[in-house]
């Protein structure tokens, strides 16, 4: 696991708001679980692509959060969204070793997932970091 997907998990279990829909421990994971407890979140992706200047060394990155919900329908799976985008939103990033120079929400959405009572809901997050100087 990288030091941002780190950052991202870190942030989501630290909310407040997270382990009031996820439970608590808040219900996060970086990969499939064989049962899981729903509702949950899953880290789905991260694109990482360099983004050097000429002062400094950066990556801007690009993460995808699912969100999976069996709770009240379209209104749950709203609330669980909402509490993911607002963890990401008010989050104290720290990377280690990297300085973080914008992290905000750029796409969130729910649908109904594959299955009759299961919501999936979407959200990326877009983060540019820079090598912290020595």
């Amino acid at each position: 696991m990288s030091t941002v997907q780190a950052a991202v998990i870190g942030a989501l279990k630290a909310s407040a708001a997270m382990r009031d829909v996820f439970g608590d421990p808040v219900r996060v994971f970086d990969a499939d679980t064989e049962v899981p407890f729903f509702p949950y979140v899953r880290l789905e992706r991260h694109e990482s692509v360099p983004s050097d200047a000429s002062l400094s060394r950066g990556e801007t990155h690009t993460l995808q959060v699912a969100v999976m919900s069996r709770r009240s329908g379209l209104a749950g799976a709203r609330e669980a969204l909402n509490a993911v985008k607002g963890a990401l939103a008010e989050a104290e990033w720290a990377v280690a070793g990297q300085q973080v120079v914008l992290a905000h929400v750029t796409y969130a959405d729910t649908m109904r997932a594959p299955g009759r009572d299961t919501w999936r809901g979407l959200v990326r997050l877009k983060m540019i970091t820079e090598e912290m100087g020595e």
